[in-house]
């Protein structure tokens, strides 16, 4: 089962995926989280998306400019404290880490 992952059509519809349009998408949906909320998404799926698009930027920055710490700490710090507040399915995880690295994997090969 995959999660319902928001997708800002900017992202998709810019020239290349690079790691500051994934961010910038993650950053979209920190800043937008409780308008999602209050037009019906669920906290899971803004959860998700918001892990998705960091995850995205977290391995295109790796690829990019080498491995961060911190970018991974802060990943983790995702998982440890899911916003909005919610309680995620971890079944979950591994399909959204999947579809990731695919489109990751997609704009490398691309590039």
């Amino acid at each position: 089962m995959n999660p319902k992952l928001i997708i800002d059509g900017r992202v998709l519809s810019s020239a290349a995926l690079t790691a500051e349009t994934a961010l910038a998408a993650f950053r979209r949906l920190d800043d937008s989280a409780q308008d999602l909320l209050q037009s019906g998404e669920r906290a899971e799926d803004v959860f998700w998306s918001r892990y998705y698009w960091f995850s995205v930027f977290a391995r295109l920055s790796e690829s990019e400019r080498g491995f961060d710490a911190g970018i991974q700490q802060n990943l983790l710090k995702l998982l440890e404290h899911p916003q909005p507040t919610c309680a995620p399915d971890w079944t979950l995880l591994e399909a959204v880490e999947r579809q990731a690295r695919q489109e990751t994997d997609r704009w490398s090969s691309s590039s």
